[in-house]
């Protein structure tokens, strides 16, 4: 059962609340006709931030914009903030600022007190005033800025500390504007195709368009918007939706931007059913989780199976964002009839979607799942969801215990349950660090865990090599297990003689994710003096796509919407994690190792490795995010080849 929300109480008469959408501001008298019903009506609240600031992304967003004219009946009402500096002189960075754009041109309206675009009522205010001052018959709401997913929301305010509208900021924000019916809401900034986003704004519109990946920084194409408005003037919310989406892809691809872009049109009118149906699943999985002590690692390795969004990793931060089509694919311990009602209600939910080739198995709608297992992102979740299942399911998975607030919950639904909680199952309890490895004849790593592995959300091999010269090891980086048997608890790896490099310079990669046409990587880098994450694309024949570099996911879950690409003249510091030989408790730390000018177009590859001493062993981790390794497998590599182990 979702839980209910509830709406604000309006004090106001709807003619008070259009007077004080107004106040602080000062601009021209609006004629009669300008607040004369348009058939379109675009309303963009633009919260420039750093990316506005440092990028002049907002800008040219708006001379993308003025590009294409409005025909008669359509406009664009955009209300700016946000940046500490703007790069259109007409927009004033220390008031919120507010334009239309419509068949008579581009025109200042008004400059409004300073205010943060991050706060709900800085959003309805300007609702408030669209929808009072620039009716329409057919309207659509964009929010523009940094996206954070169901952590973090959207519209970090630069000049507010980079407050961010939540996603329960957000649906406050949408209940206290007077009649907030729209036909679209739909996010220009990352990880917001999530389920929470679209409850919170389901019942203020028909459609929402958004992103489930980092979006790149060329975004969305507002003059393919436009255009599509100007053609046809009485073009449905659907299509349009369509054309946002196809639009937002060729400006991808021009921009080679591609690789990783998604963007997800939902008919939220098909919408309860994918709430009811996920709530369910939360619900199944929690009596399934009572009776079996290993299923929530089972769970972890499902949601390590679906494709996840922003990185999501302990060296570039957690967003937490898996797909739920994925997640509950894999999810073999639920029901057929569950997972067969959810797939069917993604399908009516999702009616158009997007996908670049690095992208092409998600379901259009993203889950929240604790991957990174940590208490502060879990509250920030239960701040901003609605699905009460899933609160508690991820209290009890992360804390291990059933507290009166669980044990209520358990109750309301129909499980009498006493006790305290089955306690934690780590690594440490099953006995795993320094577990002993078996190496064949042939050169395979063979690990043999049995009955244990069923506790186990993950098992990966990791190399390094001892630089006797630096007197130094070099963690080298990490890989999938290629044979992994988990029924048995039985892993494997040959000897590693090839590793990446990017123009015969070493790299530390670590893998993220495998499909059926590539495997996906993530190389810690510096890119010009700034700490950035190399993202590349290994595909099957061999080849390898670099698709660009971004920042790590910030303290306040802001993930970076700028992908930057290599070129020419670039300079590239690789970092590996490094400890002292021979020194006790030196522990692995990411530091600078070689520093090279990208000429050219730069290359990926696998080589073989220099020779040397090299060390295998296997990382385990188990459900609440602690690792054992494995005992080391020591092996020499000469003339590019393994020769020998111990």
């Amino acid at each position: 059962m979702v839980k209910k929300r509830k709406k604000a109480v309006m004090f106001l008469t709807f003619g008070l609340i259009a007077s004080l959408s107004l106040s602080g501001c000062s601009g021209k008298e609006r004629e009669p006709e300008q607040t004369k019903e348009a058939e379109w009506a675009v309303y963009w609240y633009l919260c420039g931030s750093d990316l506005e600031s440092k990028h002049g992304a907002a800008s040219a967003d708006i001379s993308e914009l003025l590009s294409i004219r409005p025909a008669s009946g359509v406009k664009v009402v955009v209300q700016t903030g946000g940046a500490a500096e703007w790069k259109m002189a007409e927009v004033n960075p220390d008031a919120l600022c507010r334009f239309v754009y419509d068949e008579n041109g581009w025109e200042k309206l008004e400059e409004c007190e300073e205010a943060n675009m991050g706060a709900a009522e800085t959003l309805s205010d300007f609702l408030n005033y669209c929808v009072t001052n620039h009716p329409a018959k057919r309207t659509m709401v964009i929010l523009w800025n940094h996206g954070g997913g169901v952590l973090g929301g959207v519209a970090y305010d630069e000049k507010h500390g980079l407050d961010s509208l939540s996603v329960a900021e957000m649906r406050t924000a949408f209940e206290q504007a007077e009649n907030a019916s729209f036909d679209i809401i739909g996010f220009d900034a990352c990880l917001m195709a999530n389920i929470d986003t679209a409850y919170a704004v389901s019942p203020f519109a028909d459609y929402m368009i958004a992103s489930q990946e980092l979006e790149p920084g060329n975004g969305w194409e507002y003059s393919g918007i436009l255009k599509a408005l100007s053609e046809n003037p009485e073009i449905s919310p659907e299509e349009l939706g369509k054309k946002v989406c196809d639009s937002f892809m060729e400006g991808c691809i021009a921009a080679e931007s591609d690789g990783e872009a998604t963007l997800s049109l939902l008919d939220l009118s098909h919408a309860q059913e994918l709430f009811d149906g996920y709530q369910d699943c939360g619900e199944e999985t929690f009596g399934l989780a009572l009776e079996d002590d290993s299923l929530f690692a089972a769970y972890g390795r499902a949601a390590g199976e679906a494709e996840g969004y922003g990185g999501n990793s302990k060296e570039e931060g957690y967003t937490n964002m898996v797909d739920m089509g994925g997640i509950m694919k894999a999810a073999t311990f639920l029901s057929d009839e569950k997972k067969s009602e959810i797939n069917d209600a993604l399908k009516d939910c999702v009616i158009y979607q997007v996908r670049g080739s690095y992208r092409a198995y998600g379901s259009g709608v993203s889950c929240y799942y604790p991957l990174d297992n940590g208490l502060s992102n879990l509250y920030q979740f239960k701040e901003n969801s609605e699905f009460e299942s899933y609160e508690n399911l991820y209290q009890y998975q992360i804390s291990g215990k059933l507290n009166s607030t669980v044990l209520d919950y358990l109750h309301r639904i129909g499980l009498d349950v006493q006790e305290e909680g089955k306690g934690h199952i780590t690594v440490e309890n099953l006995g795993l660090d320094q577990y002993p490895v078996n190496v064949t004849s042939d050169g395979n790593m063979v690990l043999e865990l049995g009955s244990r592995a069923r506790y186990l959300t993950k098992v990966g091999g990791y190399l390094a090599w001892a630089d006797f010269d630096e007197a130094r090891m070099l963690g080298i980086g990490n890989e999938l297990v290629e044979n992994a048997d988990w029924e048995n608890g039985v892993f494997s790896y040959p000897y590693r003689d090839e590793w990446w490099y990017m123009d015969d310079h070493l790299l530390y990669t670590f893998f993220l994710e495998k499909r059926e046409d590539y495997s996906l990587y993530s190389v810690p880098i510096l890119l010009n003096g700034e700490n950035m994450y190399l993202r590349m694309a290994a595909r099957n024949d061999g080849t390898v796509e670099i698709l660009g570099a971004r920042k790590e996911i910030s303290d306040n879950a802001m993930a970076d919407k700028q992908l930057t690409k290599l070129k020419e003249g670039d300079v590239v510091t690789t970092r590996f994690y490094q400890a002292k030989l021979g020194v006790a408790d030196s522990g692995l730390a990411l530091k600078e190792y070689e520093t090279f000018t990208v000429t050219g177009e730069p290359k990926v590859e696998r080589k073989p490795l220099m020779d040397g001493i090299y060390a295998w062993t296997y990382d385990m981790k188990d459900m609440w995010n602690q690792y054992a390794t494995s005992d080391l497998v020591l092996y020499e590599i000469e003339d590019g080849r393994a020769i020998k182990g111990n």
